[in-house]
């Protein structure tokens, strides 16, 4: 697939987003070379852990994107659909240049594109464009990526996932973007919903002083030394 695409300007077009869960804030969507995609807290700020957004000039209605791998910049975090069932869809990173050296065709645009799409849950995070989002297919707009409580691994859910569905980026998403991005409007989470992370909306610089203030009140109350 040549990836002809017109890109965001600064600073959407030379940014490296990680994708950060907002039920569980420590934990960060992790891919590898054999295509799975996961969650991960240990060492989760790797290039592995890293990616780029692309709007492709595919000419489609909706926005359309590409969130490409930092580590595996020719593969594409996509849902496809796994088997004969209605619900069967599953997550990978995907290469876009086919297989098998040219035997297995390129996937299309539309194929491996992904929607981003405003969190019905949540107020914004550090700032006033600092939503959580929730990621779908383009080609099955109502399948999303989420965890579920007992499990690491990135599964599809369809509808509202829940808080275990949305995702913040970080750092956070143009507001220019965000203003073009559509708002979840669909069936709502009813079972196991969870809540967004208080400690999910907080910015960086907003995070080193809570950890900071966690670990003088911890100290606080620690035994002197003898």
């Amino acid at each position: 697939m040549k990836c002809e695409h017109t890109k965001y300007g600064r600073p959407a077009n030379a940014t490296k987003y990680r994708l950060k869960n907002a039920r569980w804030s420590d934990y960060y969507i992790d891919v590898d070379s054999f295509g799975s995609v996961d969650v991960e807290s240990m060492g989760a700020d790797e290039n592995d852990n890293k990616f780029t957004i692309s709007q492709p000039t595919s000419g489609s209605e909706a926005p359309l994107f590409l969130i490409a791998s930092v580590q595996w910049p020719d593969s594409v975090l996509r849902v496809y659909k796994g088997g004969s069932s209605d619900r069967r869809f599953q997550t990978a990173l995907q290469n876009v240049n086919g297989g098998l050296k040219g035997m297995v065709p390129d996937p299309s645009i539309k194929e491996v594109g992904m929607m981003i799409t405003v969190a019905p849950m949540g107020a914004p995070g550090a700032n006033e464009t600092d939503f959580p989002f929730m990621l779908s297919s383009y080609n099955w707009p109502n399948e999303y990526l989420y965890c579920t409580t007992f499990r690491w691994s990135v599964d599809v859910h369809r509808d509202d996932p829940g808080a275990g569905g949305y995702w913040f980026f970080d750092p956070p998403l143009p507001p220019e973007l965000v203003e073009k991005l559509p708002k979840y409007k669909g069936k709502r989470c009813s079972i196991n919903c969870g809540e967004v992370s208080a400690a999910a909306r907080l910015g960086g610089a907003q995070r080193i002083l809570a950890a900071a203030i966690v670990a003088a009140v911890a100290g606080f109350f620690l035994p002197a030394s003898l």
